[in-house]
């Protein structure tokens, strides 16, 4: 009994010391990261200043926004965004009104990605903003896998134009043929979809809604607007609990098994010594 207590005090006392230096070095490992690591880029920054094309340009981000407004100068509203838009160089996708008692307007804005802000600011101006939402969805690594492929198909495209010249027999040309026809609509599609991109990269889209209103009030959110905000946050909370839990379990689980070996030694050594 007393050798089976010195072994537990051993293992104790080396498992106090794995865990003393498994948080030094957690604690090591935390501060060097935050002392190396540069400031990471925010997916949701808006901020996009006159003459920031070079950002845009480095990184193939798509800007949208969708913007519900009112307003009691509709006239003048519309006049200084006909306005803007022509002098920033944009153009509306789609534009139409509607007519009644109170009129209203539908469109969709495309603006040079580097006058995406200042467009923004255009909308949110003589009216009420109702609504406003932005998404900023970084393509970077979509668009760069698309230009490898591109030349990498256009490499096997030229392999097989010399392949159907060197050809000696009608069944070994026709098959090569087929090759390229293969590679020829691939190589199209994927030209397709980088063209897609270009374009909803260098022009940002803004689909905007105008309503006109005659004594036009600060809109407050009612009751079940901001039950559904609420509930949306604690949502955002717990989801936000459950990833930091299993985060921190996956990244100690080394530590959990050797704590977990030696206590399952030492149950097995107690038992063994009360049978005895």
């Amino acid at each position: 009994m007393k050798r089976l207590n010195v072994f537990a005090k051993v293992l104790a006392s080396a498992l106090c010391v794995l865990i003393f230096f498994s948080f030094v070095s957690c604690e090591s490992s935390d501060n060097k990261g935050l002392q190396e690591s540069p400031p990471a880029d925010s997916s949701v920054d808006f901020e996009l200043p006159e003459g920031s094309g070079s950002h845009i340009t480095d990184r193939k981000i798509i800007y949208k926004a969708t913007m519900d407004v009112r307003t009691e100068k509709y006239d003048d509203y519309i006049k200084n965004l006909k306005a803007k838009l022509n002098e920033y160089g944009g153009y509306f996708a789609y534009f139409k009104e509607y007519s009644s008692s109170e009129r209203s307007l539908s469109a969709e804005i495309r603006i040079p990605a580097d006058k995406y802000e200042s467009m923004r600011e255009v909308t949110g101006s003589l009216c009420t903003v109702v609504r406003s939402e932005q998404t900023a969805n970084d393509v970077t690594a979509n668009y760069m896998d698309i230009e490898s492929r591109i030349a990498s198909l256009k490499a096997q495209k030229e392999s097989l134009d010399n392949m159907a010249k060197a050809a000696t027999s009608t069944s070994e040309l026709i098959e090569i043929q087929k090759a390229v026809s293969d590679v020829v609509y691939q190589l199209e599609s994927y030209e397709k979809q980088l063209l897609a991109y270009d374009d909803l990269i260098s022009y940002s889209t803004i689909t905007l809604t105008v309503e006109e209103v005659n004594d036009e009030q600060p809109v407050k959110e009612g009751p079940f607007k901001r039950i559904g905000n609420n509930f949306m946050s604690s949502l955002k909370f717990i989801g936000s609990a459950v990833v930091e839990v299993f985060v921190f379990f996956i990244g100690y689980l080394p530590i959990f098994v050797v704590i977990g070996a030696i206590v399952a030694v030492i149950v097995v050594a107690v038992t063994r010594r009360r049978k005895k």
